[in-house]
């Protein structure tokens, strides 16, 4: 079972019936969540898509009653602070601010997550 934000419904819907369904890549370096892709791409089974990915997905969903639709709502937004990693090219979010956003979605449950508003 895949959860994913309503936006991807028709989408994913065309993956199942034209694209041989929906794979689903798990980063192995841990720095990133779960993407999606259609299982097959230009007639073959779609290939790695980054080294922080393995060689193929972790599962295929061919099935829609295995995606479940959430519609996101925003609950809480706050300021958290940055800084510059040692190579001078990654952000990081301080610690202070990592343990701000972990308690906040301690407090909100299980199915909270968060996103980070780069534009304002």
């Amino acid at each position: 079972m895949i959860k994913t934000n309503v936006i991807n419904a028709e989408k994913f819907s065309s993956w199942i019936k034209s694209r041989g369904g929906i794979a689903q890549w798990n980063a192995i370096d841990f720095s990133n969540d779960s993407c999606f892709t259609p299982a097959i791409t230009d007639g073959k089974p779609t290939g790695k898509l980054h080294w922080k990915y393995p060689e193929s997905p972790e599962s295929i969903i061919m099935d829609s009653a295995q995606v479940s639709l959430i519609t996101a709502r925003e609950v809480k937004r706050f300021h958290i602070a940055v800084r510059i990693g040692a190579n001078g090219f990654r952000v990081k979010v301080t610690d202070a601010s990592s343990r701000h956003i972990k308690s906040t979605l301690e407090k909100l449950g299980e199915e909270a997550w968060y996103e980070f508003d780069y534009e304002t």
